[in-house]
């Protein structure tokens, strides 16, 4: 077994046996984790380079979903059921309906505020929210919200460079 396989192990166990989220896990199993070896030597057929490895302590480890601002929901509805989405009895925290198509999550909520009436935004889990909006804030990106705390994670959103919507979520502080 790899050593990469027996981390994503831990994470998973420490999910199941303390209830965080993947998220948080992991930010708390990184946080474990012994640094890496220095002066690991990488052949090249002209040279020999030393190669470290650096971890950053904010990214995004997964894509969570995607979210979709719709002017009908039963007639979106119906659209992804065709394709095959398995909808969610009841409805999540502020009305917002989940569904599963292709092992994706997708949540749909009606948009009367959205500009356009409908879009979709893409959703990823971060280590840790706060600090990567810093780090985006600070390089210059469209940091569109500060984060805040929501029922499902600590949020903020970004433009990124061609206009299209990101949510991170990380852990709530």
């Amino acid at each position: 077994m790899t050593r990469d396989r027996r981390f994503k192990q831990r994470v998973r166990r420490r999910v199941r046996e303390t209830g965080e989220n993947y998220s948080a896990a992991l930010a708390v199993e990184r946080s474990t984790r012994p640094p890496p070896r220095k002066g690991t030597t990488e052949t090249t057929p002209t040279k020999i380079k030393e190669r470290t490895m650096t971890t950053k302590p904010a990214v995004a480890t997964r894509l969570r979903g995607v979210w979709f601002g719709v002017k009908e929901m039963e007639r979106s509805r119906e659209f992804y059921e065709r394709l095959g989405a398995y909808f969610d009895e009841e409805p999540g925290a502020e009305g917002v309906v989940s569904a599963t198509l292709g092992g994706m999550r997708l949540n749909f909520e009606t948009s009367p505020t959205n500009a356009h009436g409908a879009g979709y935004v893409l959703l990823f889990d971060v280590t840790d929210a706060d600090l990567l909006h810093a780090e985006l804030k600070a390089a210059g990106c469209n940091v569109t919200t500060d984060p805040i705390n929501e029922p499902w994670g600590r949020r903020f959103n970004v433009h990124d460079p061609d206009g299209h919507e990101i949510a991170f979520i990380g852990p709530i502080r």
